[in-house]
């Protein structure tokens, strides 16, 4: 009986241990790196003088983004305004092929005064559908920028997917500059057009 008891005791402490290591990878976000470094060598080596140039003064954004990119639709809500590029002609990423990808950018007001980390773990949504990983500080136009990858998980007929999603905060505002694709690999192979593109983009008047 005693044995039996010892048996069931490891069991259980066995499964506690299992279910607190999920909840880590699942639940906890990843810790911020400090770290700068970018491609800076392949986004060098592109030519973007033949890049097409999207300027939206009322929001007070600048930036270059590939040649033969579509621009699609700009959305306006009360409190919110979102601008999206794909290089192809979609109305939604829904109908994108594996190899597209959908660059978006939000603009919305801090209204909890939240820092940028705070602000990118509030963004991600639901935990139990998304994983951020690689999380890094780096600078977009001289302002102190916040980066992460965020797995979306397939959930209740979603497709699910990869984001690389870069956090700004300044005057209030809270702009998230993203690139979504289906796959990691799909992601890792446009990956250096977005990094120009961030490298391009710039505040006006800020």
């Amino acid at each position: 009986m005693q044995k039996k008891t010892i048996i069931l005791i490891i069991i259980l402490v066995l499964v506690i241990g299992a279910g607190a290591l999920w909840y880590a990878k699942s639940y906890i976000k990843a810790p911020v790196m400090n770290n700068n470094k970018v491609n800076v060598n392949k986004i060098n080596e592109i030519d973007t003088s033949d890049w097409q140039i999207y300027q939206n003064e009322e929001y007070g954004i600048n930036f270059r983004y590939p040649k033969g990119f579509y621009s699609l639709s700009e959305q306006v809500t009360v409190d919110s305004f979102y601008k999206y590029f794909s290089n192809e002609n979609v109305k939604a990423p829904l109908e994108m092929s594996n190899d597209g990808i959908f660059i978006s950018i939000r603009i919305t007001n801090n209204e909890d005064f939240l820092n940028l980390e705070e602000i990118a773990f509030k963004c991600t949504g639901n935990p139990k559908e998304t994983r951020i990983t690689k999380v890094k500080n780096f600078h977009v136009d001289n302002i102190p920028a916040l980066q992460q990858f965020e797995n979306l998980f397939s959930v209740d007929g979603t497709e699910g997917g990869e984001i690389l999603a870069t956090y700004i905060l300044i005057n209030n505002l809270i702009y998230k500059i993203s690139l979504y694709a289906y796959s990691d690999i799909t992601l890792n192979k446009y990956r250096y057009l977005y990094d120009s593109m961030l490298q391009n983009f710039s505040l006006i008047d800020k």
